[in-house]
């Protein structure tokens, strides 16, 4: 009779140890991100599963500190074996030319517990690349017009 009893409560000790260490468990056990490729407007998102289940995605353009919340997407789905065929999706906007950062995160759940996100991040590029040299040299004339203005004012 102790024997069960005893059994019982190391099952219920490991149930609780797991239910604690869960978060701290990357989604990459379950979803394996592969690869991000973005062409033109559109996203793949390559990924293999060793565990069908369920997990929230969350995709985020950003440029510097700046996120484009109107790019982003996100909700739950439903991670099947698709082998190394790419998920596809297209930006729901438009963004002026410029170089921006895609990222790519997944995060599944075991038994209702979210585990750590597994995320992969991409340069995109839209329209021509924006040289930083004439950037600088903009930012630099309009620097010394207020500097000169600034001197008249006085």
């Amino acid at each position: 009779m102790m024997r069960i009893v005893y059994s019982s409560i190391y099952a219920a000790v490991a149930v609780i140890v797991l239910w604690l260490i869960t978060p701290f468990l990357p989604s990459s056990f379950l979803i394996q991100p592969v690869d991000l490729e973005i062409e033109d407007n559109h996203l793949e998102y390559t990924r293999t599963v060793t565990v069908e289940t369920n997990a929230d995605f969350t995709t985020e353009v950003t440029q510097g500190r700046e996120v484009f919340e109107q790019c982003g997407a996100s909700g739950s789905t439903f991670f099947e074996e698709r082998g190394l065929e790419p998920v596809v999706w297209h930006f729901p906007c438009e963004l002026p030319d410029g170089e921006y950062e895609v990222s790519v995160c997944v995060s599944a759940s075991w038994f209702g517990v979210p585990m750590r996100p597994a995320c992969l991040t991409e340069e995109w590029v839209v329209g021509e690349p924006v040289d930083l040299e004439i950037q600088l040299d903009t930012i630099q004339k309009r620097v010394e017009g207020l500097a000169k203005e600034i001197m008249r004012s006085r």
